[in-house]
């Protein structure tokens, strides 16, 4: 899951959710605490 901007995620006041918006006001809850990896790129946009 890419998250374009900081702006298109927001975290739940407690940190445990993460709310991630895409195009077309997609929307995507994550429970933080079943997350195993994060993976950090230099803003420059991944090819998969």
């Amino acid at each position: 899951m890419e998250v374009r901007r900081q702006e298109f995620g927001s975290t739940s006041p407690s940190g445990r959710t993460l709310v991630v918006f895409g195009e077309g006001d997609e929307m995507s809850i994550i429970d933080l605490l079943l997350v195993s990896r994060i993976e950090m790129t230099n803003g420059a946009s991944a090819k998969h």
